[in-house]
This record gives structure tokens, C-alpha cells and sequence, in this order.
């Protein structure tokens, strides 16, 4: 297994953690169920999950991509120069991502709805 596939796989179990703890997380803030730590969670959980996300999506589209080519040069194990831009993208769309998050405050605490 190559590095490129290693990091897709980890960041899927990752992703797929931090997904369902933030929906969960959100749950129990809107019906509050330990509001005051949901709230935290959410505040706090958005840029691993982006993180991860991210590094998700890039990965699998790089492995597809990968698939296409099998005749060629890309069936050997290595850590090819488009793994390495793949990575790099992935990591300056992450920085994007923090800087937004940064550079605008949370909206907290969401508006309750009346029912």
C-alpha cells in the first residue's frame, strides 16, 4: 500500500468519526441535551472535519484518477510528483478554510426556532 492510499483510508475513518460526532453534537444542541458542551464541540470540531474532508476528497479523486492509467508508468508503488501537488492543493484549500474560519467569528448561538 502506497502513502497516497494510506492517507485516503485514514482520513475516510477520520472524516466519517468527526461527521457523525458533529451531527450528534448538533443534535444534542437543539434539543438541549448538554447544550453548553455541544456548543463547544461545534465550535471547536468544524476544522478537523474540514481537515479531513478535505484531504478525503483530494485523495479519492487522485486514486481514481490513478485507476485510468494502469498500463502506464503508474502502477509502480512510488510517490509520484502528482501525489505531491495533489497534497499541496489539498493543504492550501485547508489554510483557506482556517483563514475564513479565523478571520470571521462563529455565529453562536444559532437562532431558536419556535414551534
Amino acid at each position: 500500500m502506497n502513502l497516497l492510499q494510506t492517507i485516503h483510508r485514514v482520513c475516510e475513518a477520520f472524516f466519517l468519526v468527526c461527521g457523525f460526532l458533529y451531527l450528534l453534537a448538533f443534535i444534542f444542541w437543539r434539543n438541549d441535551f448538554h447544550p453548553y458542551e455541544s456548543e463547544i464541540f461545534l465550535q471547536l470540531a468544524d476544522l478537523p472535519l474540514a481537515l479531513f474532508g478535505i484531504f478525503f476528497g483530494f485523495t479519492s479523486v487522485r486514486l481514481s484518477i490513478k485507476e485510468q492509467y494502469e498500463d502506464g508508468e503508474l502502477l509502480d508503488k512510488k510517490f509520484h510528483f502528482s501525489d505531491a501537488v495533489t497534497l499541496f492543493f489539498a493543504f492550501l484549500l485547508f489554510a483557506l478554510v482556517v483563514y475564513v474560519d479565523l478571520a470571521f467569528p462563529n455565529q453562536f448561538p444559532f437562532p431558536k426556532f419556535t414551534s
